[in-house]
């Protein structure tokens, strides 16, 4: 079921949404864009409103937005998924991972020993730290790919049978989206 206008009534624009996970995703993304082009468009009253059909159900929920941004939070250990054994199919390194960024060539210093230390104790143990999950937040440039690359190239030179995945928040949620669009949640939890 796609994403619809269902009804402009007023200056109220309702669209309808497959499940929650799609009125969070755009929330969270372009809610304040959809605002203000429903401003320009409608007027400085102008509102949208989004109605979730349940699959089960099939009967809308109505879930009320916010005219602002409203603050969306994850839990992180939802989205990471643990290393598995490879089969032996695959390169390793057709995973996306970079090999240059190791925990060798990392420059380190007193902002960021700290999350070097925690991403090299993953490294060296994934999945047996404390840091789990491990969310690492900072500014452009100080290291943050560098870290989650060193991270898998250590855990594939540890141990070969290991299999690393390295993708983007935005493929991971396009890849999630469109398992539940096509009916394959079962090959994409593999």
């Amino acid at each position: 079921m796609p994403i619809k206008p269902i009804s402009l009534a007023g200056d109220t624009l309702t669209i309808q949404l497959p499940n929650n996970f799609f009125y969070d995703w755009i929330a969270e993304r372009y809610n304040s864009h959809i605002s203000k082009s429903i401003k320009d468009v409608l007027g400085e009253n102008g509102s949208i409103k989004y109605v979730v059909v349940n699959e089960t159900l099939k009967e809308p929920e109505v879930v009320p937005v916010q005219t602002a941004t409203p603050k969306i939070t994850v839990d992180p250990a939802s989205l990471v998924k643990p290393a598995v054994e490879d089969d032996g199919d695959e390169d390793f390194f057709e995973s996306n991972i970079i090999t240059k960024y190791t925990f060798e060539n990392f420059i380190k210093g007193e902002s960021n020993q700290l999350a070097r230390a925690a991403a090299y104790a993953i490294g060296e143990n994934p999945g047996g730290t404390s840091f789990n999950p491990l969310f690492i937040y900072g500014g452009v440039g100080l290291g943050k790919t560098h870290l989650i690359h060193a991270i898998g190239n250590a855990v594939v030179q540890n141990d070969r049978t290991k299999k690393v995945h390295y993708i983007s928040a935005d493929r991971f949620t396009l890849d999630f989206v469109q398992s539940i669009q096509f009916n394959k949640k079962q090959e994409f939890t593999n």
